[in-house]
């Protein structure tokens, strides 16, 4: 038995979600680590593809969970990779810099706000174009 009789027998649907999940994660995941994937098409995209199968309702919640499972795991490589960069030795003078450039009050209203809303910085962040970097290096400065 060749390998294209096995493949033929394997049901389409079987195969876009053994390899769309996979792929939807990676592609949201990297898209908040480089602004210019257009995470929210790939999104829209996959759920409209998971609204067609016969699975209808699971399909499209297990595309939103995958969809914000990436996003998180990318938003947390993200602050982990400028935490790291930032402990580097030409990082901390580049954040120094930085402090030094904004204004204190400007500072201390950025920490009250995220300490405030924590969590809600980050997914109201999401939908703004290229919004998660300046709000990640809010969350480096305060």
């Amino acid at each position: 038995m060749g390998a294209a009789e096995v493949v033929g027998r394997v049901p389409p649907e079987t195969t876009q979600r053994a390899v769309g999940y996979p792929a939807l994660f990676v592609l949201v995941a990297l898209g908040a680590l480089v602004p210019v994937i257009p995470t929210g098409a790939l999104v829209s995209s996959a759920a409209v593809v998971a609204f067609h199968q016969r699975t209808l309702p699971l399909g499209v919640l297990v595309v939103i969970g995958v969809a914000a499972l990436a996003a998180f795991t990318g938003d947390l490589a993200l602050y982990w990779l400028g935490q790291r960069g930032v402990r580097s030795r030409g990082g901390s003078r580049l954040l120094e810099s930085l402090r030094r450039r904004a204004a204190p009050e400007r500072l201390e209203r950025a920490r009250v706000r995220l300490e405030e809303h924590r969590v809600l910085v980050l997914v109201l962040s999401r939908p703004v174009p290229a919004g998660r970097i300046p709000v990640m290096l809010a969350c480096l400065l305060v």
